[in-house]
């Protein structure tokens, strides 16, 4: 009797085990999937890697740079003013505003490029006249980097250009049209041309750009420039009609302060 029951058991046994290993099976087969999305996934990024959109500074060895400037230069103008004054004008202000622009390019340790000035239009009364002054130069500048950083670079810089200035006599009445027939020199223009020689101390500094994957940034500059101005004349004073000898010396001999602000091209 004991024998048949354990055979009873042994049988019911044996039947229920493919059925324990068929719901074992079901039980454990989403994990697989899921292990195969994973592997599928990593595969794509991989293949189709997404942009690297972060915040990164430039390692600005070489490119270019592009910038407005404003600043402040004083002029020599006592040999000016004082012949002005003898002859019954008003003086000039020897500080004129400067608006500029330019750029240089960045190989490695060198700097080299270029800029142009304008000052702005100064006018005095005198009498029955007006008087505006009005000039500008424009220089190329070569400089080396003596120090550099991600964010900025200090050079010193050196230049050579050419320089103008225009003297404007007017009358402070508008003639009528018979008037100015009857009396075409109712006004002069003289015109100082000189050569003009700088050294500065600049430094540039360089915004952090968005870093898409490429090997061209462009980075916001922004710089600050302290320097000093020479100049010899190239001629003298030219009339409309001609050379005006006699007239006084005139340079743009001076000290300067600028700042600039632009937008970069760079390796990195």
């Amino acid at each position: 009797m004991k024998t048949r029951i354990a055979a009873f058991y042994l049988v019911a046994l044996l039947m229920a085990v493919p059925a324990w290993a068929e719901d074992f099976s079901a039980e454990t087969e989403p994990a697989f999937p899921e292990s195969q999305k994973f592997k599928e996934a990593e595969t794509e990024s991989v293949e189709n890697p997404r942009p690297n959109t972060d915040l990164v500074f430039v390692k600005n060895r070489q490119g270019a740079l592009f910038y407005l400037m404003l600043g402040n230069n004083s002029l020599d103008l006592d040999a000016l003013n004082s012949r002005l004054s003898s002859n019954g004008y008003s003086t000039l202000e020897k500080n004129f505003v400067m608006f500029g622009v330019g750029g240089h390019a960045v190989m490695d340790n060198w700097i080299a490029g270029g800029e142009a000035h304008w000052m702005n239009r100064q006018k005095t009364t005198s009498g029955a006249y007006d008087l505006y002054v009005t000039g500008g130069y424009f220089m190329v500048n070569a400089g080396y980097v003596v120090r550099r950083a991600d964010t900025y670079m200090i050079y010193p810089m050196a230049g050579i250009g050419f320089g103008t200035l225009t003297l404007n006599i007017q009358s402070a009445t508008s003639p009528t049209f018979d008037q100015a027939l009857a009396n075409p020199k109712s006004g002069t223009q003289l015109t100082h041309s000189s050569a003009v020689f700088n050294i500065a101390l600049a430094a540039d500094g360089l915004a952090p750009v968005i870093h898409t994957g490429s090997s061209i940034h462009m980075p916001f500059t922004f710089g600050f420039r302290a320097g000093y101005l020479f100049s010899t004349p190239l001629g003298g004073w030219q009339s409309t009609e001609g050379d005006s000898s006699g007239g006084p010396s005139l340079s743009f001999t001076g000290p300067y302060m600028q700042i600039t602000m632009g937008l970069g091209f760079m390796l990195g």
